[in-house]
């Protein structure tokens, strides 16, 4: 049985002030030819389907419109699990409805590991493989936090609730059929350097390859985006398919691609290239440079979508000056920045992120630091601004 794996689709995704829709339209229209021409049987998909909690209407029908049109193209099942920009609740709410599709949703995770497993079997009902669909575990589904309880304390409580969660779901499938392929799904930052790492990337505590049971043949992670396979000790294939599209422009040097694997060979790991569907470019350089740049893009005949970075001397209005130069052509500017500026939240950023590349609460959060308001009456703050974006994201 031949299995696509995918993960970090991020629908209803905006790249600065433009709507993505049209592009993920032809993304999962491309997506149905390749289960289609591939023979598709299974799809996995492995966390943040959406981009938030409350994604747009048109971001919704077009993930229902593609189950369907997965299905329709040859799909017998398809597996979804929540990542850590979904709403386990909107994820979940329609669960019972898409059963009758075949689609398998999983946001939540059950504290019976038996509840989370689909068989995936052949046209003549034989077995083919097991996959315990684990989402991204959210820490009220793993530990209970114990008063003065620090943060260490804490961490590590979580590290050891997910990796025994990992465990109970190898010993849930070896319960189940132990003599065909076990694969399991995951949300999570996985790594497999050989030291002990407490980073954290995305609110996702690191997990070594080795931490994880040797049983698994085949363990399919989403959030990291870009498409990799990580080294296990044990005969497990650690896979990160990667995003199919460039959420952001510091991801326009990684290829976009999905895996597929079967089950008779799930060793055998292929990646199918994915193309681009909105051609974005990062322009830097003086002034005088980038003006020379825009104008020639602007006798292209597609939409162009740019990240521009003076590096020269400081320019005033110079996301003004630039807009006016390309007024009336299929070139936009996403984002605009002066290198030799240093504005005050730019200040608090590591030096390899943009403004650009964060939510609007993340920039809220290093406002509330600039202005040096902590405590409940940041969270006061910061609750009534989430009330605000909701509300936007409503209307939208």
């Amino acid at each position: 049985m031949k299995i696509l794996h995918t993960a970090d689709m991020h629908l209803g995704c905006s790249l600065g002030a433009e709507k993505r829709f049209d592009e993920y339209d032809l993304l999962l229209k491309h997506l149905c030819s390749v289960i289609e021409q591939e023979k598709i049987e299974t799809v996995i998909i492995a966390g943040d389907v959406f981009d938030n909690h409350l994604p747009p209407n048109r971001a919704a029908e077009q993930y229902y419109r593609f189950l369907l049109q997965a299905e329709n193209a040859g799909a017998k099942y398809i597996i979804v699990t929540g990542g850590n920009h979904d709403s386990a609740a909107y994820l979940e709410a329609p669960k019972e409805i898409l059963k009758h599709l075949s689609v398998h949703v999983f946001a939540n995770a059950s504290q019976t590991c038996s509840d989370m497993i689909v068989e995936l079997r052949e046209e003549n009902g034989k077995l083919a493989a097991l996959v315990g669909a684990v989402p991204y575990l959210h820490e009220r589904d793993l530990v209970t936090v114990e008063g003065g309880q620090g943060v260490l304390d804490r961490e590590t409580a979580l590290r050891t609730a997910m990796l025994d969660y990992y465990r109970k779901m190898a010993d849930a499938l070896k319960a189940v059929d132990s003599s065909v392929p076990h694969i399991m799904t995951g949300h999570l930052f996985v790594t497999d350097k050989d030291e002990k790492n407490d980073s954290w990337i995305g609110t996702l505590m690191s997990v070594g390859t080795s931490e994880f049971p040797d049983s698994i043949d085949y363990l399919a992670l989403g959030h990291l985006h870009d498409a990799h396979t990580l080294k296990s000790p044990y005969k497990t294939i650690v896979r990160y398919p990667g995003a199919p599209v460039n959420v952001s422009f510091r991801e326009l040097e990684t290829a976009k691609s999905v895996t597929v694997i079967d089950t008779d060979d799930i060793k055998n790991v292929r990646e199918i290239p994915l193309p681009s569907f909105q051609d974005m470019r990062i322009l830097s350089g003086t002034k005088a440079e980038l003006e020379s740049e825009l104008l020639s893009l602007t006798e292209e005949a597609h939409s162009i979508w740019c990240s521009v970075e003076n590096t020269g001397d400081y320019e005033p209005g110079l996301s003004e000056n630039l807009n006016e130069l390309i007024r009336g052509s299929q070139v936009r500017i996403l984002t605009c920045r002066n290198k030799a500026s240093n504005p005050a939240v730019l200040r608090r950023l590591p030096e390899e992120r943009h403004l650009a590349d964060l939510a609007p609460s993340d920039v809220f959060k290093l406002m509330l630091k600039e202005y040096e308001i902590s405590g409940s009456a940041a969270e006061q703050l910061l609750e009534v601004f989430r009330e605000i974006e909701t509300a936007a994201r409503e209307s939208e």
